[in-house]
Parts: structure tokens; sequence; C-alpha cells
């Protein structure tokens, strides 16, 4: 990544932040470098955390390099843990629901062949539930599972 740069909307959001917000920040996506749409999402979740939590930028990214530098963990891998960690910071209930939900999933113990989706948004309160089965045997055995998991993908909606 050689001809890596700053993108104009994080460059924008440079200029809002004090000088030692701004060299903060700065040093920190130069250290990550993740590309310009994550570059964008991660600057500006930075920033809007900043202003509606009222504290330094300073503050926020100390928080996420202990965690995210610390490890061992790839450039995408520390792109990502990074998103995750600012998702948490901005959105605490949306997160906390999201991680429920999947304890909930999980918690089915599910064959590889049958696969439960929620809406990414959580706007409805749906779910799909996909089986692959390569014949009637396979499907007939899926939905006689699911059935014996009825109580589990209960709870599951009431988690939505």
């Amino acid at each position: 990544m050689e001809n890596w740069q700053i993108s104009d909307f994080a460059f924008e959001i440079l200029q809002k932040l004090s000088k030692e917000d701004r060299e903060k920040l700065k040093t920190f996506l130069e250290d990550l470098k993740p590309g310009l749409n994550k570059m964008n999402e991660i600057a500006g979740e930075i920033y809007e955390i900043s202003k509606r939590d009222k504290i330094s930028v300073v503050k926020i990214l100390n928080k996420i390099e202990n965690y995210v530098f610390s490890s061992k963990m790839n450039r995408r891998e520390k792109i990502e843990e990074a998103r995750h960690f600012l998702k948490k910071l901005r959105y605490p209930f949306f997160t906390a629901k999201v991680e429920q939900l999947l304890e909930k999933i999980k918690e089915l113990k599910l064959p590889p062949n049958i696969k439960i989706n929620y809406p990414q948004n959580l706007e409805k309160k749906e779910l799909e539930i996909k089986i692959k089965a390569k014949n009637f045997s396979d499907f007939k055995k899926a939905l006689d599972l699911l059935k014996q998991k009825v109580p589990l993908i209960d709870e599951i909606f009431k988690v939505l």
C-alpha cells in the first residue's frame, strides 16, 4: 500500500478536530491503512462518538489501540476489530442485541446445512431459515431437528 492516502472525507473530519486529536487520528489511520470506504466509516464513527459523548478522539483511540494493536492480528483483522469496537461504542444497544442474537443462534448447535439469518438492521422481526438438502431424507432430518429446537427458536424471536 505505498500509495495510501487520507480520503477527502477523513481529511474534512481531521480539519474539525483539535491539533492533538487530529494528529492522533491521522497516525491511527496511517498505521491501520484501511481502504477509502472503511477509512471514511472509521473516521466518521470516531468523530460522531467524540461529539456525542463529549470525549476527545485521543481517549477513544487509546481504547481502540490498546485492544487492536496489542494483539497479533493481521491488517485486515485489525481493521475489522477497530470497526467492531467503534460500532459497540456508537450503537451499544444495537450491538448488544446482535451479540445476544448470535449467542442464541449458536445455542441451537445447528449442522452446517441449516443456516439462520436475521435482518442486518434488525428493523424486521423475522428470521430466514435455510436448509440445504441433497435428498428428501436429508430435508426431513433437517425439519425434524428444527422441530426439536422450536423452544430455542422462539427465544431468538423474543430477542428480535
